[in-house]
């Protein structure tokens, strides 16, 4: 269903009849969809949980403290989302002095495919309730 708002664009007219400013009112109608809310809240979900992501792929890289509260946080929540693709390439570690460093490229295919599959159905309710995108 398709709310109609209406906005006023007024302008106006000085003594000698030339533009002046805003005054006369003018109705234009604008669409409003819950379509578009609905697409708003896809990309808003796959915005967080790409968040999400490049937090776990950083603090592995530069081998952040997972005793840290937030780190084990961003470990936690995560986890689900990237333990799909675990094992399609070998991790790769680099032992430092303090830290251990990962390169988790399961994370970045969770990326790559959670940013497709968030664009993919914002397409499909964009066909769906006919708009065109």
């Amino acid at each position: 269903m398709t709310e109609i708002r209406k906005e006023t664009v007024v302008t106006s007219t000085n003594d000698l009849g030339t533009d002046a400013g805003t005054d006369t009112e003018t109705t234009l109608p604008v669409a409003v969809s819950r379509t578009n809310s609905l697409e708003n809240f896809v990309y808003f979900v796959s915005g967080v949980l790409d968040v999400l992501l490049v937090f776990r792929f950083v603090f592995k890289l530069a081998g952040a403290n997972p005793g840290s509260a937030f780190v084990a946080f961003i470990y936690g929540v995560s986890l689900p989302f990237v333990s799909l693709f675990n094992g399609i390439f070998p991790q790769n570690y680099a032992q430092g002095v303090t830290t251990t460093s990962v390169f988790e490229p399961a994370t970045l295919i969770a990326l790559l495919v959670y940013t497709f599959v968030g664009w993919g159905i914002v397409q499909l309710i964009a066909i769906a309730s006919g708009q065109k995108s």
